[in-house]
């Protein structure tokens, strides 16, 4: 998918604040980067209708926020992990839109670095379900259990699971930001 903006772009989540902004007198892009917010900067006569510099942008896009998932999620993952006592291999953040997370049966975890434009509470639902893979490589009732054990609440799995899909289904109704 081509991406077109204006002159100025914000994505906005609890964990990211990232901007696009055009800046006369730059020759080149500048990137400045510390967890949790980012600022692009491009010069002012920076072509967007053009396919190869959408495509180039996108990809831009999706270096920066594979960079913010490894300072903003990885530590979030580790806790996860560490309270509910499990032990996985590798974390690799991935710029897929097919699906949030997985976990391969060698205990690699993956994760969309489209996740980060979630809300932060479902940000750490589909780190605890793919933590629930870890000993659980199904959706059997003792792949909920797992999960709500990760989240320490009863009951809490399933309904962060329909939650993300409403949120999922209502984006997309609101055509809000898709890449």
């Amino acid at each position: 998918m081509l991406i077109s903006i204006c002159p100025e772009f914000r994505i906005s989540t609890d964990l990211l604040q990232m901007k696009i902004e055009a800046q006369d007198g730059l020759l080149q892009a500048q990137i400045r980067a510390t967890p949790g917010h980012t600022t692009l900067r491009l010069p002012a006569n920076f072509d967007f209708s053009s396919s190869y510099r959408q495509t180039w942008l996108r990809k831009v896009i999706a270096d920066i926020l594979r960079w913010q998932c490894r300072h903003l999620l990885t530590p979030r993952i580790t806790a996860y992990a560490e309270r509910g006592d499990l032990h996985f291999n590798r974390i690799v953040y991935k710029d897929i839109r097919s699906k949030w997370g997985s976990c391969s049966s060698l205990k690699n975890l993956n994760f969309s670095v489209w996740l980060l434009l979630l809300p932060s509470h479902l940000i750490d639902y589909v780190i605890c379900h793919e933590l629930a893979h870890l000993n659980q490589l199904n959706h059997s009732a003792d792949f909920w259990k797992e999960a709500d054990r990760i989240l320490n609440k009863a009951g809490e799995a399933q309904k962060l699971d329909k939650e993300l899909n409403n949120f999922i289904r209502s984006s997309l109704d609101n055509k809000t930001s898709r890449f």
